[in-house]
């Protein structure tokens, strides 16, 4: 349609995607342990690790909160580049999303100290390698704008 963008640039390549807010893993963690308390944990060979050969990253290395023990992660969870589109199918019907969003927010507004610090650092963590990604992006934009800029004045000299 019309009104949309697009997120590749000249290079083809697409522009990396802005970095969980602390809020935003925390609801992502929340979802989780909600809907794995009522469903249980996935199982393992539900899990598609379409991710290998991707290095472990700091954020694996570090400790969870224990709010959140016996909850299995999917890889690269607080990773918005690596995050699958999400296949269009009815919702697991345990509870409804206005349901889930206010129990988030005020779980969120009661938080500890230590979940707090936890998707903090995280978040931190993902703004530091969203902020390298962009800067390798902007170079790569701007070889090929001089790229194209010198063979257009290659092209009118002729």
């Amino acid at each position: 349609t019309m009104w949309q963008v697009d997120k590749t640039c000249a290079s083809g390549k697409l522009k990396p995607k802005r970095p969980y807010t602390p809020y935003n893993l925390f609801y992502l963690l929340e979802r989780e342990l909600v809907v794995q308390k009522i469903n249980g944990p996935p199982k393992s060979n539900g899990i598609k690790r379409k991710h290998v050969g991707v290095a472990p990253r700091e954020e694996d290395q570090i400790k969870p909160s224990s709010r959140y023990d016996g909850i299995v992660f999917k890889p690269y969870w607080y990773d918005p580049d690596m995050k699958e589109k999400r296949k269009h199918r009815k919702t697991h019907g345990m509870i409804s999303f206005k349901e889930l969003t206010g129990i988030i927010s005020a779980n969120w507004a009661t938080v500890d100290k230590e979940t707090k610090d936890y998707v903090t650092i995280i978040s931190e963590l993902g703004r530091k390698r969203y902020k390298d990604k962009m800067n390798l992006f902007n170079a790569s934009q701007k070889i090929i704008q001089l790229k194209k800029e010198h063979a257009e004045a290659d092209t009118g000299k002729k």
